[in-house]
């Protein structure tokens, strides 16, 4: 007869983010959170089609502290909301709601981030890891800085936000409108 080690325990500190995007991984109603997160860290994980490449199941405190930008998504009374992936997103301003895009998708899928970075609008990037980027020659732009350190612009309107988001969706194999949404 074989014997098995007693499992131990380590408690680990997540936010409500991270342990909702948990439980959206299971994979039936009976499969414990234990079970997803190895499952997610066996070679064999095969994730939904929605979420796009490995994920980063564990997320460090410092990235889950509330920040300026960090915005509850049950909170009312925001100008915006986007769906991304199930989650939904609220801001103020398209500014801000495309940084929390920005962070949402650093979570999920940082290396498609990493191609957006390349893709350019006429003249300004999308998001950058440089300031100076975003509104080349025009310091005077308003910018954001997202908690996971890319800079975006925050001096953006609809059409622009539109236009981002389909470079988004294209860097990230993203379909708009369906995996991302703004209501």
């Amino acid at each position: 007869m074989t014997s098995h080690p007693e499992p131990s325990m380590l408690a680990v500190l997540l936010c409500d983010r991270t342990v909702d995007r948990l439980f959206r991984l299971r994979q039936s109603d009976s499969e414990t959170i234990d079970s997803v997160v190895a499952r997610l860290a066996s070679n064999e994980c095969v994730l939904p089609k929605a979420s796009i490449s490995k994920q980063h199941a564990l997320n460090t405190a410092e990235r889950c502290k509330p920040t300026s930008l960090n915005l509850s998504p049950r909170k009312a009374g925001f100008k915006y909301r986007l769906h991304f992936l199930g989650e939904e997103l609220c801001a103020n301003s398209l500014g801000n709601l495309y940084a929390e895009l920005i962070d949402a998708l650093e979570d999920v899928a940082p290396e498609a981030i990493e191609r957006l970075a390349t893709i350019k609008s006429r003249k300004r990037a999308f998001v950058s890891r440089q300031r100076g980027m975003i509104h080349p020659g025009r310091p005077d732009l308003k910018t954001l800085k997202t908690r996971a350190g890319w800079w975006v612009s925050g001096n953006i309107g609809l059409i622009d936000f539109n236009r981002a988001l389909e470079a988004l969706c294209a860097a990230s194999g993203l379909a708009v409108n369906k995996d991302v949404r703004l209501s």
